[in-house]
């Protein structure tokens, strides 16, 4: 017959509980509750007593050396009253030294004397310990009082209780040395491992130890040796987050998830932008990326992207270069659905593909492209863009100059801003203060919104537009208006 109980050491702020095996000869610590209430505290026991199937439970009765009740003895008799009530058997045993010998024994063993929660539950486990050598685990319910404390005890029993202490403390000992070499090394910031091909267990502890990401290379190797990882790892490159935990750090490596960088573009960059950026989240060197970026201008989608690290820069060209493809895609038949546009090329996904709009003018992708990334650089509204996507369209039917600042700029090598006179005198067919019809080319990447406003602009006959001062634009049918709201502009401009 098992004969399973529950050892309590009751404290004001913490209470220690133990359980003994099925024979009813050895106590083992348990647990430290920290309980809120008496009730949740008889709740939470009569929980683990009901899970461990126990006869019954030995509470601690505080003491004084001259064998009088302690001032906590009110306490611990009402939760043994409510114990009972709850239908588990109570005895009462004499606690007054277990917690003194339980911090001395951990201060022995090398453990961690501060660490409260240990003290109380190994305070539990000797209190049960003693009740179950003096007592033979023979429980008396309702018994009060001190039940036999003096007692002579054989040499069998003896042993026995140093034997299962012993025990619990190396257990315990071990259980926290292996927490500690578990945890990340002080110092540990996280960063991106690279795991060579063929490696093995014994390198790769090495390695995550001499660039500080685990405490022992030892306790890494143990572990891979167990879950005979040298023939699941895979090469490439990891991340490893702050704080990460040696466990985790070889569960990702076995779960073979490379690391992977976050880079996102914004709506409205150029290719050297997007160089620079790659270069800085370690995707790729900036000039591997605008040898292979620099003829795709406009058609690299602004998007967040994730890539290995050192990838090259090709394959990062041509994802969103795929991108593009199928945000360009879904632009045309939302603007077919609506007869906005008309592919007159069997191909649809090359830069020279051939459409006509619903103003009856051909436009080859290039050129959509083109007015789209002058759209995205003019306005960062929505709600605006087919508006001037409808000035510009304007302007080129008329013949007029298209005059778009952020062709100049881009004709000058940068987002220069404010531009002066003599920058509109640049040479450059990107220029189109000088040239007329389109740039040669795109000059920045256009989102969604500015490559669908290319294709369907806004039925409305302005030609002019220039900033309100508030983040939009004042748009003007007339030059003589146009010039009244640069005014207006100005003043703004000198009252801010």
């Amino acid at each position: 017959m098992t004969k399973i109980y529950l050892g309590v050491d009751w404290g004001r702020r913490r209470v220690g509980v133990a359980v003994s095996d099925e024979l009813g000869r050895m106590a083992h610590p348990l647990s430290t509750l920290e309980p809120k209430s008496l009730a949740g505290l008889v709740q939470t026991l009569a929980n683990l007593a009901k899970e461990r199937r126990v006869s019954g439970v030995v509470l601690g009765l505080p003491k004084h050396m001259n064998g009088t009740e302690g001032e906590s003895a009110g306490a611990v008799r009402t939760l043994a009253s409510k114990l009972e009530a709850a239908g588990l058997p109570v005895i009462f045993w004499d606690e007054r030294l277990s917690s003194w010998e339980a911090e001395g024994r951990l201060r022995e063993s090398g453990g961690f004397p501060k660490a409260k929660g240990r003290v109380d539950r190994a305070a539990a486990a000797l209190l049960l310990q003693s009740f179950l050598d003096r007592a033979g685990g023979v429980f008396f319910p309702g018994c009060r009082g001190n039940q036999s404390a003096g007692r002579r005890r054989d040499n069998t029993v003896t042993r026995r209780r140093w034997f299962g202490l012993a025990g619990a403390f190396v257990v315990l000992l071990i259980g926290t040395g292996l927490m500690w070499v578990n945890l990340p090394p002080s110092g540990n910031n996280g960063g991106l491992v690279e795991i060579a091909p063929g490696a093995s267990a014994r390198r790769i502890a090495h390695q995550l130890r001499a660039d500080g990401y685990v405490r022992s290379s030892l306790w890494l190797e143990v572990l891979a040796r167990v879950l005979r990882a040298d023939q699941k790892l895979r090469a490439g490159f990891y991340r490893v987050a702050p704080g990460q935990r040696a466990d985790q750090i070889l569960r990702s490596l076995l779960a073979g998830r490379g690391a992977t960088v976050k880079v996102t573009l914004p709506e409205g960059f150029a290719v050297w932008q997007m160089a620079q950026r790659m270069e800085v989240a370690g995707v790729c060197a900036g000039d591997d990326f605008l040898i292979e970026a620099r003829s795709w201008e406009g058609f690299l989608f602004p998007d967040t992207y994730y890539f290995d690290p050192r990838v090259p820069a090709k394959d990062v060209v041509k994802a969103m270069r795929d991108r593009f493809q199928t945000v360009w895609a879904a632009v045309l038949e939302s603007a077919m659905s609506q007869g906005a546009v008309t592919p007159l090329s069997s191909s649809v996904h090359e830069p020279e593909s051939i459409y006509r709009l619903s103003n009856g003018r051909r436009w080859t992708a290039r050129e959509i492209v083109t007015l789209a990334s002058m759209i995205e650089r003019e306005s960062g509204r929505t709600d605006e863009r087919t508006t001037i996507s409808a000035v510009y369209h304007n302007r080129l039917k008329i013949g007029m100059r298209m005059e778009c600042d952020p062709t100049v700029q881009y004709a000058l090598g940068g987002w220069k801003n404010p531009l002066y006179k003599k920058d509109l005198q640049v040479d450059s067919p990107y220029n189109t203060y000088r040239c007329y019809g389109l740039p040669p080319g795109p000059i920045a990447s256009p989102g969604r919104d500015s490559l669908a406003a290319a294709v369907a602009p806004a039925p409305v006959n302005f030609l002019y537009f220039v900033s309100d001062g508030a983040g939009g634009h004042r748009f003007s049918v007339s030059y003589e208006d146009h010039l009244k709201a640069v005014r207006h502009l100005r003043r703004l401009q000198k009252r801010g």
